[in-house]
C-alpha cells in the first residue's frame, strides 16, 4: 500500500486525486523501475546489498568488480533484508539461483570446448531487487 500511496503521491502532477492518462503512463514508469518496493526499502535494500559486498569481500579476497554481490550471499541478502521469517523462501530462491547458474555453466562449457566458465556468478544490485520482489511474491502467494 505505501509503494502505491508514494507513487500516487510522486505522480499526481496537478495534485487533483485523479490520475489522467500521463500520470498514469508516469506511474507504469515509477512502478517497474522501483520494482514495487518504496523509496525507504530500496534506500535500504542498498545498504544490505553493501553490507554483503563487504562481507563477501574479505580484506584479502580480489575482487573483481565491486558493484557486484557474489550470488551465493543471495540468501544472506534476502534474510538481512526480509528478517528471520525469510529463512525457507530465501533458502529457495538461493538454491534456484543456483541450478541457474550450474546450467548457464554447463552450456557454457560446452559451447567453448575445453574453456572453464570464469568465476562464481555475481549479481548486480538491479539483479538482486528482482530477486527481492520475487521472494516478495513468493512470500504472498
Amino acid at each position: 500500500r505505501s509503494i502505491i500511496r508514494e507513487s500516487l503521491d510522486l505522480v499526481d502532477l496537478d495534485g487533483n486525486g485523479v490520475l489522467d492518462f500521463e500520470e498514469t503512463v508516469i506511474l507504469m514508469h515509477v512502478y517497474r523501475h522501483s520494482e514495487g518496493f518504496t523509496i525507504d526499502e530500496l534506500q535500504e535494500l542498498t545498504t544490505v546489498f553493501m553490507e554483503q559486498q563487504s562481507a563477501a569481500n574479505a580484506p584479502n579476497a580480489k575482487s573483481s568488480d565491486e558493484r557486484l554481490l557474489p550470488a551465493d550471499r543471495l540468501y544472506h541478502l534476502l534474510l538481512q533484508f526480509f528478517g528471520p521469517r525469510a529463512a525457507d523462501f530465501s533458502q529457495d530462491l538461493q538454491m534456484e539461483l543456483s541450478s541457474a547458474g550450474r546450467r548457464r555453466s554447463a552450456v557454457a562449457a560446452q559451447g567453448a570446448a575445453g574453456q572453464v566458465p570464469s568465476g562464481p556468478a555475481a549479481l548486480t544490485f538491479q539483479e538482486a531487487v528482482l530477486w527481492a520482489r520475487r521472494f516478495r511474491e513468493k512470500m504472498f502467494m
